[in-house]
């Protein structure tokens, strides 16, 4: 999406902030996640990130780029509120199994899915766990 050797962190920045505010007030998942990944990708911050606008979303994925978000800023509170959540909704598996795998530990996960946690699989990049 951006070419980082022609634009500045500012550029991207801007964009991000755009993309998310104007996607996550319409209610539209996809593109919010986008922003996101990207916030998250290219470390620029997402002025109007609120955790509690995205857990009420209930989506999957937008929780799950929220949860990469929150760690690649350090926002532990956030951390705590996401893990709260997918705890919530741990037996929902089939539908936010991404989500809930990647942000609880293996003590709150059953069968295979805590024995992948145990031997340490994950499906996103190790710098975003």
């Amino acid at each position: 999406m951006f070419d980082t050797m022609n634009v500045e962190n500012k550029s991207i920045e801007k964009y991000v902030n755009i993309l998310f505010e104007f996607y996550i007030n319409k209610g539209v998942c996809e593109p919010a996640s986008y922003a996101l990944y990207y916030a998250s990708k290219y470390n620029v911050k997402i002025d109007s990130f609120d955790v509690e606008v995205i857990i009420k979303k209930n989506d999957c994925i937008l929780a799950l780029c929220a949860l990469i978000y929150c760690r690649c800023n350090i926002l532990e509170n956030d951390i705590k509120q996401l893990k709260k959540y997918a705890r919530e909704i741990k037996d929902d598996m089939d539908e936010y199994w991404p989500f809930i795998y990647e942000c609880l530990p293996a003590s709150y996960l059953n069968g295979e899915w805590k024995n992948m946690k145990n031997n340490k699989i994950s499906f996103i990049k190790k710098k975003f766990r």
